[in-house]
């Protein structure tokens, strides 16, 4: 898989340079602005004018729960592929992998493509000077309206996957979160792991197609960070989203007065909720590892639900206790952690590993911790200190371009209200202690928690 940059894009006639940097109200972080271009397509954006770049990222409806069935590793493909030429577009003239790789070189811009298991994110950094920035978006648009599908980067790509896909069962630790997925999704797409077979079958008309279908306007997220005014901005978007061909079904636009905990309706092209979870599974793999892995996991909801926040608090607590009993004071587990993963779905994992000889006195330890954190909760001190840590430290959440182009991608694409960020202080302000330890109780219960051990000595 690619990893995005983050992500970038515009121009510098009609800056303003008497705007202030970089507007972090007190109460909040970044204002974003929200629009839908003539074109259907919905635009997050937010001004950052104190250096010289702009990042623009497009998340695009079409992950690897899209992957058609037997084509599984799809979405990835197309990803990989991107990038490795394009045909003629407009006046920009066809180019091979090399010739379209060393172009965005060239101007300095960086470009790269995601491929996650809910959309395809395409993300661009470019130095905001206008020259540079014009021909990184025709560059851009090439890419994404014009790809060539060439037959030797479809097969390079193709023998990557298929080293992937065999490296993820042999590492104990994807091994270890490749079922546990698979556990916590059966009978879901987001349960569908591309395999040698999947991805063998995938031929350079399957990209195509799927490109086709999923690269257009009413599937396309824009999201805006940097230095470029709100005229840019617009121009900008506009441009993108005339790139691409319409679709259907378009999707609405962000709204400033959405409700957190109803957000706006789905839109009929997206993939169907997964089915309730089966419940208080444990299973265990043979493996020779040397470690044993322990991963625990839970659907709980996403990041729009008003659940979100005491849960989210309550875990970071969590989290500190099991490193202090587990691993500081037992000496049970190498390393320990208990994260959150929140989108338009949520889901919780415990991660540990122990030597083979004592997985299950790592288990139960963890097991314990979590019924003594559930039964006699936290002081008011650890909470409102936890508290105030989480709102204190947001700053760091968006100190840089691209870490505000990713919140800000992620509440354009969870269809989040616009001013998320500003109001996320106060949101973690408004959680109570007995709020947070009840929500906590609710979602990470034993009860609904799938276990799976890798690798322990019997």
């Amino acid at each position: 898989m690619t990893t995005l940059p983050q992500a970038t894009l515009p121009r510098e006639r009609g800056r303003d340079d008497a705007m202030p940097a970089d507007p972090h109200p007190v109460h909040g972080g970044p204002v974003l602005e929200g629009w839908t271009t003539s074109s259907g397509v919905r635009v997050v954006y937010a001004a950052r004018r104190s250096i010289p770049i702009v990042d623009l990222n497009i998340d695009f409806d079409a992950g690897s729960c899209f992957d058609p069935p037997g084509r599984a590793g799809l979405s990835e493909m197309v990803a990989s592929l991107l990038l490795t030429g394009q045909k003629r577009y407009g006046a920009l003239p066809a180019m091979r992998e090399e010739a379209a790789e060393h172009a965005f070189d060239d101007i300095g811009a960086k470009v790269a493509a995601d491929a996650q298991a809910d959309r395809i994110a395409i993300g661009l950094r470019s130095l905001s000077q206008p020259v540079l920035l014009e021909r990184a978006l025709l560059l851009l648009c090439a890419m994404l309206a014009a790809p060539a599908w060439a037959a030797r980067p479809f097969e390079r790509e193709r023998e990557r996957l298929l080293a992937f896909a065999e490296e993820q069962l042999t590492d104990p630790e994807q091994l270890c979160n490749l079922r546990l997925t698979q556990a916590l999704y059966a009978g879901h797409p987001f349960g569908v792991v591309a395999d040698a077979g999947s991805i063998a079958a995938i031929g350079r008309q399957d990209v195509a197609a799927f490109h086709r279908q999923y690269f257009v306007r009413s599937r396309a997220i824009i999201t805006l960070v940097g230095d470029l005014t709100r005229a840019d901005a617009e121009r900008i978007a506009e441009t993108l989203a005339l790139a691409l061909p319409a679709g259907a079904s378009p999707l609405a636009a962000p709204s400033d007065t959405a409700s957190r905990t109803g957000g706006e309706p789905e839109e009929a092209n997206a993939v169907a909720p997964p089915p309730a979870a089966a419940m208080g599974r444990r299973l265990t793999l043979d493996h020779p590892a040397s470690q044993a892995h322990i991963a625990i996991g839970a659907r709980v909801p996403g990041v729009g639900d008003a659940d979100y926040f005491p849960l989210m608090l309550a875990n970071r607590m969590f989290s500190w206790r099991l490193n202090d009993v587990v691993r500081d004071r037992l000496g049970l587990a190498y390393e320990v952690s208990s994260a959150l993963f929140m989108s338009r779905l949520g889901e919780h994992r415990i991660a540990l590993k122990t030597r083979r000889d004592q997985a299950q006195q790592a288990l139960d330890a963890v097991h314990a911790t979590l019924r003594g954190f559930v039964e006699q909760g936290v002081d008011a001190a650890e909470f409102d200190r936890t508290r105030r840590e989480l709102i204190d430290g947001r700053a760091l959440a968006f100190d840089s371009n691209a870490k505000l182009l990713r919140h800000a991608a992620d509440i354009g694409f969870d269809r989040l209200p616009l001013d998320h960020l500003l109001r996320w202080p106060e949101h973690v302000a408004a959680v109570s202690l007995a709020q947070a330890m009840a929500t906590f109780a609710k979602w990470i219960d034993p009860a609904r928690q799938t276990t799976l051990v890798l690798g322990a000595r019997r």
